[in-house]
């Protein structure tokens, strides 16, 4: 057997999967060298060339929380206060518990100014809402619990009792 007809397949091999690692290892490294250039240009207030870099890392399918919290920083610096939002919100997605974006998301929703005046509410809704307002929520709810029992121990009774007295209560069916 020969010495070169297994080493050039095992070669050859190599080669592939050398190649087939190289491209992503390239992307993962293009898209981090954009983030950290997107990053520099935003410190240094040019917010159009930062939101290229972060855009183009979006384009390459690379997002991650950090990458949306930057967009949504961008954005808001630029004015947008819409997309802001939406990538914070995008960024707790990813990361929930990241407090940066928590602040950030309810300081731009803060400068937002919504001019819808609400329309009164049906007078039935209003009325009871008045009225479930004047007792404090820890009482009303077991007073309602109560009164949902109660009724439906009677609705119960109804229907399994055929006494006179229950009739009479309840009248004939």
């Amino acid at each position: 057997m020969k010495r070169g007809g297994v080493i050039k397949p095992a070669l050859g091999a190599v080669l592939v999967v050398t190649v087939g690692c190289a491209a992503p290892l390239a992307a993962q490294l293009d898209a981090r060298s954009l983030f950290e250039e997107g990053n520099r240009l935003y410190r240094e207030s040019d917010y159009e060339g930062a939101l290229e870099r972060y855009l183009a890392i979006l384009d390459g399918d690379r997002a991650n929380g950090a990458l949306y919290y930057n967009l949504g920083n961008t954005y808001f610096k630029l004015g947008d206060l819409g997309r802001a939002i939406l990538h914070y919100e995008r960024a707790l997605r990813l990361e929930p518990r990241d407090a940066d974006t928590k602040a950030n998301l309810a300081l731009a929703r803060t400068l937002i100014a919504d001019d819808v005046t609400p329309l009164p509410g049906f007078w039935v809704l209003r009325f009871v809402a008045w009225w479930t307002q004047l007792i404090p929520r820890g009482a009303l709810l077991p007073a309602v619990a109560v009164s949902y029992l109660g009724l439906i121990s009677a609705v119960v009774a109804r229907v399994l009792t055929r006494r006179p007295g229950v009739e009479r209560w309840g009248g004939r069916c």
